[in-house]
């Protein structure tokens, strides 16, 4: 049996830890989608069934509120 050994990639931070307030940030945004997520269950009377729905509906309203928009170009 032959084993290859596992090569990085130098030059690179793909092996790297996120950075710590990377993974706050990330916290964070997932904090903002679990909450929108329930306020949507809740507005829709406490239903269950459209719990994967809430969520990607949740995480499109808070992302997008996180993204900043492109500059203008000409101005």
């Amino acid at each position: 049996m032959t084993h290859k050994a596992k090569t990085r990639n130098k030059g690179t931070n793909h092996d790297l830890p996120p950075a710590p307030s990377s993974v706050a940030d990330a916290n964070e945004l997932k904090r903002e989608i679990e909450l929108r997520a329930y306020h949507l269950y809740c507005e829709r009377g406490c239903a269950p069934g459209n719990d994967v729905d809430d969520w990607i509906v949740a995480e499109q309203e808070v992302l997008s509120a996180h993204v900043c928009p492109p500059p203008k170009v000409g101005d």
